[in-house]
């Protein structure tokens, strides 16, 4: 664990655009490739969450395409407990627990140990697969079961007993992946024209969130502002947005053409944090921090130093550290951390 020297985090000079120097906002924590032994190869995927200490958590991915999660700090990447060759993460709960996903089903990890989720009974058909979408402090568990007929079932797990959400109208599948702690639970649910549909359940009641033109993408929930995160159609494209107190917000773009953005991570200060791309291509992705009423490129705010590239800002805590993806110049996929100087 080190903090890249150098030009990341020293001034840049002038340019065109402006004829002051531009000083680095962060200072940039490489969270590390990970190599269990010599022929075992590993780097890690992108971050999940990060929490008040700024740990982060995220999964690490394999050379055979296997996954692991990891918790890092600057102390190290320690892999959690995983029951199964390929085990992926979802959430935090509270200090030391985790939801996520392993050998086809959800569960949780608890005092080191994995458990899985329970699943309501279907009539005359079984459940094919689970998954953990967004977890609360409480112990509130959203995710969907997808049952053998096809298509998904969202859920509810309170006190370790699962319950199948209602749908709205006609849609048909839905994936809750934001749960906030005034108890409402959203995601995205999917109509008969291929839309997408952004959708919150309050009260054990579904309904459609505000959005300009109908479409929307719940990505994740902020608990620090409670509120939805993701992204709604403007009638051109997705455009980043924040759904709070009944209200869809946009969010402005960079500068440039963008296909399209989203918001995956919001702070109690208002700093929100996600992506920007151009095209559908990864090259294209950019990590994006909107402050203030401007988005900015955040890899403007790290210094001039090209061979590392920010695609993606996953989560951002209180203290405004962010837990980010990165491209390295050998095209390895690093979760870094972003320290606001």
């Amino acid at each position: 664990m080190a903090v890249i020297p150098g030009a990341l985090t020293t001034r840049c000079e002038p340019t065109r655009v402006t004829t002051r120097p531009r000083v680095a906002e962060y200072d940039l924590v490489d969270l590390g490739s990970v190599q269990r032994d010599a022929n075992e190869s590993t780097r890690l995927l992108m971050p999940k969450s990060i929490d008040a200490a700024g740990r982060v958590l995220g999964n690490r991915v394999n050379a055979d395409g296997s996954e692991a999660p990891f918790l890092a700090s600057t102390a190290g990447a320690n892999e959690l407990p995983a029951p199964d060759r390929s085990t992926r993460v979802t959430a935090a709960i509270g200090a030391g627990s985790f939801v996520g996903r392993t050998g086809g089903y959800a569960g949780v990890w608890a005092a080191g140990a994995w458990r899985e989720l329970p699943l309501p009974e279907l009539p005359d058909e079984r459940c094919l697969a689970s998954f953990a979408g967004a977890a609360e402090d409480s112990g509130w568990i959203a995710g969907w079961m997808v049952p053998e007929a096809g298509g998904t079932l969202p859920l509810v797990w309170e006190a370790g007993v699962a319950r199948i959400l209602p749908p709205v109208g006609d849609l048909t599948g839905a994936w809750p992946v934001s749960l906030l702690d005034d108890g409402s639970i959203a995601g995205e649910a999917r109509g008969g024209n291929g839309g997408h549909y952004p959708i919150v359940w309050r009260a054990g009641e579904a309904e459609l969130l505000p959005a300009p033109k109908t479409w929307g993408r719940v990505r994740a929930g902020s608990l620090g502002r409670s509120a939805h995160l993701g992204s709604a159609w403007n009638g051109a494209r997705f455009e980043a947005a924040i759904w709070c107190e009944a209200s869809c917000k946009l969010l402005p773009a960079l500068p440039g053409e963008f296909v399209e953005s989203a918001v995956y991570g919001l702070n109690a200060a208002d700093t929100a944090v996600g992506v920007s791309w151009r095209t559908p291509a990864r090259p294209n992705w950019i990590a994006t921090r909107w402050q203030n009423g401007r988005a900015s490129d955040l890899n403007d705010l790290i210094g001039p130093d090209h061979d590392i590239w920010l695609i993606s800002a996953n989560a951002i805590n209180n203290a405004g550290q962010i837990a980010a993806a990165a491209i390295w110049p050998d095209g390895s996929l690093h979760a870094v951390r972003l320290d606001p100087r």
